[in-house]
């Protein structure tokens, strides 16, 4: 039944609210796509194509914790002629993300919006957003203060929406560490940090949520922008994205919140916080006139001709189709020459090599190293030399390596492979030339052995 209601809808102008006078007005820069699993339900070509008959400058997506639309968001935005601008919707600690513990009266994690705004700032959205997952999470994959002090070059950050660390003390009445938090931010990220006004509907709560943001705005000296916090693209997509939040909440779908003078009905108690974006005349990528109803003095102008500001200041080398790996070394070639020649005076003497079969190695070398350096791939080795210890210190048997890899002496001599190439007369030039412009495959199966049930590690050395 969904689909053949869509399919009707899908024959009519679905962009039919938005009036000439709409056009250009603001770019919309928080928004969620399906990628914000099970709480947003706007199709990212569908997204991409509404905020082009808007006329917005770019199509900004914040999913929430991750940037999974973020190649759907690049590839599509070029189909249809629009500037992508990547970011997200993530978490920020009360304290020290590394304390993993509850606070007394403090939400484990608080929402925050970062936008990336060059190629460096988005290498840092990509490393906090990695770090949120593996080094801080504690119910959200989350950040802190520290952190975002650290990686916040070529960064745009926003207080997000009520769910904000700002809004959310200035909810509980705590306005001096409302302003703490904002003045933070803004040591941080100085002239772009941007206190954000959405309209929900949900007047009780968000209308003195944006008159103080809009205090603090002038005593603080920092800007604003108006954005929707759009949850799905359409306004009649309400009932389907209702359904998607019910799944994620274990709520009944039956029951509904609604907004009826400013609150939401306390019909559904049963239900998750996050059932308010039922209200759907709210939470769809609302056309200009819509949201000036709600923002129409002097502030407000300027934070929809801010949003515009940010989105022309936005942008991102998005790198398709070529493989980026860590750079450890800003020298790589010589760190590997290093390596491989003390690899081969130890190998000498060990072998009782004389003068003529030791420089055979290092002629060998030499040879590798001038084509590793031409195709710059001296870096790629020595990250495979980091995971392959890595593996081998956490008992993971790596072998002795297979495929062409084994041809390699540069491999041989860091420990990678097992194999001498020259004592079995095995060619680099399988592995890598320069006719073969790709990055050579290191094929090391691994046979994980757990240390602490698998006694036979002991007998097994990691080399």
């Amino acid at each position: 039944m969904a689909f053949a209601i869509m399919s009707i809808l899908q024959m009519t102008n679905l962009n039919d609210d938005i009036l000439e006078s709409d056009i250009g007005m603001y770019t919309n820069l928080h928004g969620h796509s399906i990628y914000s699993v099970l709480d947003g339900f706007s199709k990212v070509e569908d997204y991409v194509l509404r905020c082009k008959a808007m006329g917005m400058k770019g199509v900004c997506l914040t999913d929430h914790g991750n940037v999974f639309c973020h190649y759907d968001l690049w590839s599509l935005c070029k189909k249809h002629g629009m500037k992508p601008i990547f970011a997200n919707e993530g978490y920020v600690a009360p304290g020290s993300g590394l304390v993993k513990e509850k606070i007394e009266g403090e939400k484990p994690a608080a929402h925050i919006i970062l936008i990336a705004y060059n190629d460096i700032g988005y290498k840092n959205l990509i490393k906090l957003t990695s770090d949120s997952w593996t080094k801080f999470k504690y119910y959200k994959a989350r950040t802190d203060i520290e952190q975002l002090a650290k990686y916040s070059e070529g960064l745009i950050c926003t207080s997000a929406c009520l769910g904000g660390v700002i809004n959310q003390k200035f909810m509980s009445g705590r306005l001096e560490e409302a302003e703490d938090w904002a003045k933070k931010f803004k040591s941080i990220f100085g002239a772009n940090y941007y206190l954000e006004l959405i309209y929900t509907g949900m007047d009780k709560e968000q209308i003195p949520a944006n008159n103080f943001l809009k205090e603090l705005s002038v005593k603080l000296d920092i800007p604003l922008i108006i954005t929707v916090d759009s949850h799905y693209t359409y306004k009649h997509e309400s009932e389907f994205h209702r359904a998607l939040v019910s799944i994620n909440t274990g709520s009944s779908f039956k029951k509904k919140r609604e907004v009826k003078d400013g609150e939401l009905t306390d019909n559904n108690k049963d239900t998750d916080e996050s059932s308010m974006f039922y209200t759907k005349e709210h939470y769809y990528l609302k056309p200009y006139h819509v949201l000036a109803e709600h923002f129409n003095d002097s502030y407000d102008l300027e934070a929809f001709s801010n949003t515009n500001k940010i989105a022309e200041m936005c942008n991102v080398n998005y790198v398709v189709g070529k493989t980026i790996y860590p750079q450890p070394s800003k020298d790589p070639v010589n760190d590997l020459r290093i390596k491989g020649l003390t690899f081969i005076d130890e190998y000498s003497l060990q072998n009782k090599f004389d003068d003529v079969k030791k420089q055979e190695y290092v002629d060998r070398l030499e040879y590798e190293l001038d084509i590793i350096n031409k195709m710059d791939f001296g870096n790629y080795f020595l990250v495979v030399e980091d995971y392959v210890n890595y593996a081998r210190s956490i008992g993971i048997l790596t072998g002795p390596g297979r495929g062409s890899a084994a041809g390699s002496l540069v491999t041989f001599s860091l420990g990678i492979t097992k194999v001498d190439p020259i004592e079995y007369g095995l060619l680099f030039s399988r592995m890598l030339n320069p006719g073969r412009a790709k990055l050579p495959l290191v094929e090391l199966p691994g046979y994980p052995l757990n240390k602490y049930k698998d006694k036979r590690l002991d007998n097994v050395s990691p080399n």
